[in-house]
Formats: C-alpha cells, structure tokens, sequence
C-alpha cells in the first residue's frame, strides 16, 4: 500500500521516500495519522508561535507553508479576525501595530533578503526618543522591489549577510546602521529640497546613535 504525505497549502499529495519516511516540512502531515482535529489545532498552534515572535504579523507564504489556504485567509480578513498589512503581510489581530510590527511587514514587504538599515535598524536595535518618517530597509542591488507607502527600499550594492545581527527580525548591525545613516543623512543635505525627500541629517542624531548597544531588541 502507498503512504501519502499531503501537502496543506495546495491539497495534493505527493509519495513518502522509499524507506517509509517523510519529509519535514511545516506544510506536510502525515494525513492518516493525524486526524482532521489535531491537525487545525497543530495549525493553530504553530501560527500563535509564528504571531508571538513578529509582533503579530505573519506574510502569506508563512499561513500558506502552515496549511492554511487562500480562502481561508480571505475569509478571515472578511469576517475581520485578521487585518491586511500590505501585499504580503497578514496581521493575525485587529489591534493597532506596534512599532516593531510595522518593522516585520517592512522586511516581509521588501523580499526575502531585505533587512532593516539605517536608522530603523536602530530604532529596533533599542535607540529611544527617536523616530523615522519611512521605515528604511536595504536589499541586495538588482533585486525586485515593490514599494510601499511608509516603506523606503534601498538597493545596495554592498548588501551582505554579515552586515545583520542576531535575532529572528532581519536588521543591520548598529554599527553598520549607524554610518548608512550618516551617508544617507549627508546625501539628502547635499540634494535638492525637491528630492531630499523625508531624508533625516544631523550629527546630534548620529552620535547618539553610538550608544545604542549590541544586545538590543533583535
């Protein structure tokens, strides 16, 4: 008899690996083994995870990879239980977004290899009594972006992972994110006021920038 693992986010099924094994993945359950019941309770356990560590928003191909489906997901924006943040984001509550919330959706909304940059990475970093107009995020120059209200992606041609720190919400490390913010914060005061945009300058700001520590908020 042939095993089946099924796969959540598309309902097909797909053979087990000769030796009777499966594969781990978040989106495939053995479906003989689990039954319909325990199988939405491991579902939902796995999205109150995912919503406890990003601040309550989780992107779309993380619900698709936990087994929910497209209808399900529109039916909870309908039935407003979840909220709609952006094109790729999804907020599994109707409460106001915090700001590392908006931080998550911004590196969700900005592809798979963009991180916070500049000054928002160190704001999330722990830099107090500071704020951004948009949130900065940087990706590797040449990748597609789609922008965002709020949202400033940056492409860069010295974009590399050893520029982020730890932690599960992709950002630069402060002392990366501090001298890009003094070069974009020069920059936007040498253009133009038409296209200096909502840039930030000050070496006030910077020097405080200095102090936030390593171990901040990840």
């Amino acid at each position: 008899m042939t095993s089946w693992r099924w796969r959540l986010s598309t309902g097909s099924k797909l053979p087990a690996a000769p030796d009777g094994s499966f594969v781990h993945d978040a989106a495939m359950i053995t479906r003989s083994v689990i039954p319909t019941g325990e199988l939405r309770r491991v579902r939902g356990r796995r999205i109150e995870q995912w919503a406890a560590e990003q601040a309550g928003i989780l992107s779309r191909r993380q619900l698709y990879d936990a087994g929910v489906s497209r209808s399900e997901v529109r039916a909870n924006l309908r039935a407003d239980r979840w909220a709609r943040v952006g094109r790729q984001c999804i907020c599994v509550h109707r409460g106001p977004l915090t700001q590392e919330a908006q931080h998550w959706s911004a590196v969700f909304e900005a592809g798979p290899r963009a991180y916070l940059d500049g000054g928002s990475a160190l704001i999330q970093a722990g830099l107090k009594d500071f704020t951004m107009d948009r949130i900065r995020v940087s990706v590797p120059r040449g990748a597609r972006v789609w922008q965002a209200r709020g949202l400033e992606i940056r492409q860069t041609r010295r974009w590399q992972e050893d520029d982020l720190a730890p932690g599960p919400l992709r950002r630069a490390r402060v002392d990366v994110a501090v001298v890009r913010h003094a070069l974009w914060a020069r920059v936007a005061v040498t253009l133009p006021p038409g296209r200096a945009g909502g840039a930030l300058a000050g070496d006030g700001v910077v020097q405080r920038h200095a102090q936030v520590p390593e171990s901040g908020t990840s």
